[in-house]
């Protein structure tokens, strides 16, 4: 046994794995009493150790990460989350893909149209999409002023719109 503050890396994640199926409530305690001290790419290391069962109970931790002030920790909470059917992540993002997408059937007399599903994205990822993971990305062709976002999906996949 080690030294959590002063242990290698390795030995660090594989310490919180360890703890994480003994005893979930003592690991995230460890995790939190050194967080603000650590260095991005370790908080990110230490929160991917969280996948490893992942419960509802997980969720207000994952949902604070959401504020951390590096992006990759935030990606990597919003990853976790996205995991959660129940959290209140995977909640609004359902709530704004019901309001972005709409069946519009098809038609026609002469000229059958076929049925199409419209997705209309905002122009802007406000500071909660933002949190959320959505993140504008700027088009480049003709027209730079249109913007995109993207939606990281659980599984590596992004939607882009």
């Amino acid at each position: 046994a080690g030294d959590w503050e002063t242990d290698a890396r390795d030995q660090r994640l594989a310490t919180l794995r360890r703890l994480r199926s003994l005893d979930r409530a003592a690991a995230l305690q460890l995790v939190q009493g050194t967080w603000i001290s650590e260095s991005a790419a370790d908080r990110t290391a230490l929160l991917e150790q969280f996948a490893a069962g992942l419960q509802a109970d997980d969720e207000p931790w994952l949902e604070a990460c959401l504020d951390d002030r590096s992006k990759q920790v935030r990606t990597v909470a919003a990853e976790l989350l996205a995991r959660l059917p129940e959290s209140a992540l995977s909640q609004r993002m359902a709530v704004r893909a019901q309001a972005s997408v709409q069946f519009v059937p098809g038609g026609g007399l002469f000229k059958k149209r076929p049925p199409t599903i419209e997705v209309t994205l905002t122009d802007e990822a406000d500071a909660e999409l933002k949190r959320d993971g959505v993140e504008p990305l700027l088009r480049h062709g003709a027209d730079q002023d249109e913007v995109d976002a993207v939606v990281h999906l659980p599984g590596g996949q992004d939607l882009v719109g």
